[in-house]
């Protein structure tokens, strides 16, 4: 069946700016298919984590403002440590982006990898 081609089970979906709008809708979509969730945004939405659980997937939350890099460097060490497996990340917000998916160099450049 092409849907199990989108199955997510053993993943971790980092979602960024995914308590609220675009994100998430993304956050609850990534879950429905089977991942886990590390959702980044400035501040957590119990409603969110609430909803995830019941889908019987795990969640954290990651306060993060990603206009402050040294608030970024923590963001992918804390969902390994915490979730393990495989990461998918998210952008549904990104500072300085058009929407477009962000470049090596800007993940570097707010810290996010390495």
């Amino acid at each position: 069946m092409i849907l199990d081609k989108f199955c997510l089970n053993g993943k971790v979906a980092v979602v960024t700016g995914g308590t609220k709008g675009i994100g998430k809708a993304i956050t609850f979509a990534l879950a429905e298919a089977g991942a886990d969730i590390a959702v980044v945004s400035r501040s957590p939405h119990n409603g969110v984590e609430k909803a995830i659980l019941a889908l019987g997937r795990r969640y954290i939350h990651h306060s993060a403002d990603f206009t402050k890099r040294e608030q970024t460097k923590t963001v992918i060490p804390t969902v390994v440590q915490n979730m393990g497996g495989e990461a998918l990340i998210s952008w549904s917000t990104m500072p300085g982006s058009s929407g477009d998916r962000p470049q090596r160099s800007t993940l570097k450049k707010i810290g996010m990898i390495p």
